[in-house]
Order: structure tokens, then C-alpha cells, then sequence
């Protein structure tokens, strides 16, 4: 009936205008909706990334390694305050010990506690750097764990750097909403 020139008061020139504008509306939403799941992956992807590069980093620093190594946990908590305060963009970093308990945490009172998640394992037991996605303390998010190595290549203990879903929330709405 839409097309039937005999039942419509519209011209061939003006049905013809309408269907087209309906089809590049169509096209222009599809696309827009590929782009945005497109960006959204990567922006996780890249998140993730910084994640696991940053605890890379972070357990590779030999004043943390000497700090651990020695068991002295205020210079490995003002090493990881001064880090977080000024040079990452993350949620929190957490260092715990060769068994998982935390030496360090964004919450005083969680200190010498088993670090939560139950994703410690790779880390300290088979000394992989890995990318988790599990709820903390602090909240469900992805967080970039590596083991810190002693100079005898032995587990001394865990870095924990985490992004809240929260945070990535926001930068998808901050990177993607205006699209």
C-alpha cells in the first residue's frame, strides 16, 4: 500500500525520498551500533592491558623486590601510595606476600588479611602474569596480577592492579556516548 501510487496523495518523487531516508537512517544506526560495540571491546582490551603492564612494572621494581625481600612493609606502602597517588590511573594496587595475605590495601583496616577473589594461584604458585576478572573488596573488576620474583627467581609475593567496572563504566560513557 506504501508504494501503490493510486491509494496515496504522495508523489512517486516523494515516496521514493522517504524510503531512502528510511534506508540510510537504518544503515546509519546499524553502523553506529557496530562502532560502538567495536569501541567498547577495545576500550576493555586496552584497559585490561594497562592492568596486567602495570602490575608487570610494579613487581619488577627492585625497591619493591628489596622491600619484600626484607619484609619491610612500610617502604613497599609508601612505594605503592606514592605510585597511586601520582603516576597510576588505577583503583587501587595491592601487594600481598608469598601467601596472599596483603601488605598493602587503598583500606587500612584490610591490611594482614587474605587478599579476596581466590585468582592468587597463578601468580604465586606457577609465576604467571595473568588478567582476572573477579569481584574484591573493593568491588567486580579487572585486575592485572603478577608475581614479584626474588633475584633466585622464587616468589616473594603478588601485585594486584586493579580497574573497578565503575571506572570503565564511566570512560565508556566519557568515550562512547557521545557517538
Amino acid at each position: 500500500p506504501f508504494l501503490l501510487p493510486k491509494r496515496s496523495s504522495m508523489t512517486f518523487k516523494n515516496r521514493l525520498f522517504l524510503l531512502l531516508l528510511l534506508v540510510i537512517s537504518l544503515q546509519v544506526v546499524a553502523i553506529a551500533v557496530f562502532v560502538q560495540f567495536r569501541l567498547s571491546d577495545i576500550l576493555d582490551k586496552e584497559v585490561g592491558h594497562r592492568a596486567i603492564l602495570q602490575a608487570e612494572q610494579i613487581a619488577s621494581r627492585p625497591i619493591l623486590i628489596e622491600a619484600m625481600e626484607k619484609h619491610d612493609y612500610t617502604t613497599v606502602r609508601n612505594y605503592v601510595d606514592n605510585l597511586h597517588n601520582y603516576y597510576s590511573d588505577t583503583n587501587y594496587i595491592v601487594i600481598g606476600d608469598e601467601h596472599g595475605i596483603r601488605v598493602t590495601h587503598p583500606d587500612k583496616d584490610k591490611i594482614g588479611y587474605p587478599m579476596v577473589g581466590d585468582d592468587n594461584s597463578p601468580a604465586l604458585l606457577h609465576k604467571k602474569t595473568y588478567l582476572s576478572l573477579r569481584e574484591g573488596s573493593l568491588g567486580f573488576g579487572l585486575r592485572g596480577k603478577a608475581p614479584i620474583l626474588n633475584h633466585q627467581g622464587n616468589v616473594i609475593g603478588i601485585v594486584s592492579v586493579g580497574y573497578l567496572f565503575t571506572t570503565i563504566h564511566s570512560w565508556h560513557n566519557l568515550y562512547l556516548k557521545p557517538m
